[in-house]
């Protein structure tokens, strides 16, 4: 129960102001009390509004009616139960981007020298779109860990907006990347994990794998070599054929 006096920082209208204003950061030194001040604490049992939210829930209601970003399968697990979300998790979950894959085209198999296309669709559910500027690759990986870049896609991931820019209420529009490859590499015969990776632009952090993007679906494969220099996001198989 809550001291009599003891304000209540509500963690709903938090979400609608961290979404309305697209933040991408926010830390433990912002949490505080509706008192300023230890003195609160003490007197009142004032608590710290980060420690409300994370035991107050969050329903799916509430987010579809105030047109807010929402996954597929979000309040689920793996096997489709439902899982109750509290306020601190879907804001942990969705400050800045969220990108989700939502489907991808690309032919099966593959011949060296002849001509590879692929297609990807994904979807951005957070707060906010990418702050930096930083290179999309379409890359294979070997059964022994050998990445290969086949394709380089021509986009800017800093417009990848959570929603329509002249429609708030557009929830996760649609991008697609386009890859078309004129001469397949010449590799090794095999099968190979095919996949997106997107790592930071700068040459002294791209190859550590902490800093490149994992897309937030459950049913993606996220691939790190043993030095961890690629984190990749894979989706799918193709064979290469002599």
């Amino acid at each position: 129960s809550r001291p009599n006096g003891v304000k209540k920082d509500d963690g709903l209208v938090a979400i609608k102001r961290l979404w309305q204003h697209h933040y991408t950061f926010f830390s433990y030194a912002h949490n505080n009390t509706a008192y300023e001040g230890t003195w609160a604490i003490k007197k009142y049992g004032a608590v710290f509004s980060i420690d409300e939210w994370k035991k107050e829930p969050v329903t799916v209601e509430f987010l579809k009616k105030n047109h807010l970003p929402i996954s597929d399968g979000y309040f689920e697990d793996k096997n489709g139960n439902y899982v109750p979300r509290t306020i601190f998790e879907y804001i942990r979950d969705h400050l800045g981007y969220r990108l989700e894959l939502q489907r991808a085209k690309y032919p099966k198999c593959a011949y060296a020298g002849k001509g590879f296309s692929a297609e990807v669709k994904l979807v951005n559910r957070g707060f906010a779109p990418p702050i930096n500027p930083r290179p999309v690759y379409l890359v294979l990986v070997s059964d022994v860990g050998e990445v290969s870049i086949i394709g380089k896609a021509d986009v800017d991931v800093r417009k990848w907006y959570p929603c329509e820019p002249d429609n708030r209420k557009k929830l996760a529009p649609e991008y697609t990347l386009g890859f078309g490859i004129k001469s397949f590499p010449k590799l090794a015969a095999g099968r190979y994990g095919i996949g997106l990776w997107l790592p930071d632009l700068y040459e002294s952090i791209r190859y550590d794998s902490r800093y490149a993007i994992r897309f937030a679906n459950r049913d993606v494969q996220w691939w790190t070599d043993s030095k961890r220099r690629f984190g990749i996001n894979i989706f799918g198989e193709v064979e290469i054929k002599q």
